[in-house]
């Protein structure tokens, strides 16, 4: 379904944990991974540029990073210019009401709670919405 994915968080072992889950979920799919926000946006830029065939099919962002977290990539000027028509999912440690507020104001379809799983990647896949974790009603 996805030939290429960027995952952006500066987590190793929840980079290794995501890399895990999108490989048992989507095979043997390109993850290109970024620490930052601001270096994931340099890259998406480069690739606009280029091709823009050469963009990922999906972003998944951390919602916690140094530099600019997912959220602040998201509301960037320069990310407004790509054009992106690939999906977003936003990656947490908490499943907070500001998160889901500022996620749902964004226009984003997918908030999932961390660790990633394939699992968790049913929603993404399936096209529902999935704002919530697995343990909440």
């Amino acid at each position: 379904m996805f030939n290429q994915i960027l995952l952006v968080d500066n987590d190793s072992i929840n980079n290794y944990l995501s890399c895990l889950a999108l490989r048992s979920k989507y095979g043997n799919v390109n993850i290109i991974i970024k620490r930052d926000g601001k270096d994931a946006l340099n890259y998406l830029r480069i690739c606009s540029a280029s091709d823009i065939t050469s963009m990922p099919d999906l972003i998944i962002l951390d919602t916690m990073m140094p530099i600019m977290d997912g959220f602040e990539l998201l509301e960037d000027p320069l990310w407004k210019s790509l054009c992106y028509n690939g999906k977003i999912v936003i990656l947490t440690e908490h499943l907070c009401f500001q998160n889901r507020k500022k996620a749902t104001e964004l226009g984003l379809k997918h908030l999932l709670e961390k660790p990633l799983s394939a699992e968790k990647l049913e929603g993404i896949t399936n096209h529902k919405m999935s704002l919530y974790s697995e343990t909440e009603n």
